[in-house]
């Protein structure tokens, strides 16, 4: 009768360890998830030569710290920066996203934001029209 009720506490204790270790690791994995308060920018119009700059803001809406690895960009017409630093749960950031306007004509440009959130990679755009220069 003894072993009977030792093995039965024994099976419900791993029973309840098992449980326990499933639900800490498929449910509550520390993980930080970004939110971009806009995920597209129209400059619309923008003069020759001008500057052409625009924060895309973001907030961690994960349980865990958030730090962006990497941005890439379409080409070398555009330029990110970005906090190095991790970015605690419930905070908020932004990417400075530069296009070179000396290029004239309309542009439409993605950017890849790599990150240790679930939801990476996150992309993000920029558009808008370069106006030809102004002769004088």
């Amino acid at each position: 009768m003894k072993l009977k009720n030792y093995l039965k506490v024994l099976l419900l204790g791993v029973v309840a360890f098992s449980i326990g270790f499933f639900i800490k690791t498929y449910f509550l994995k520390p993980s930080g998830e970004i939110e971009f308060k806009t995920d597209i920018h129209d400059f619309e119009e923008i003069p020759y030569n001008s500057q052409a700059e625009f924060y895309f803001k973001y907030v961690n809406n994960g349980r865990s710290k958030v730090t962006i690895d990497d941005i890439k960009t379409s080409c070398g017409c555009t330029v990110a920066d970005w906090s190095k630093y991790p970015l605690p749960k419930n905070s908020i950031d932004s990417v400075l996203i530069s296009y070179d306007t000396k290029i004239e004509g309309y542009f439409s440009r993605e950017i890849a934001i790599s990150s240790n959130a679930i939801n990476s990679p996150h992309r993000i755009w920029i558009t808008g029209t370069v106006l030809p220069p102004i002769e004088e």
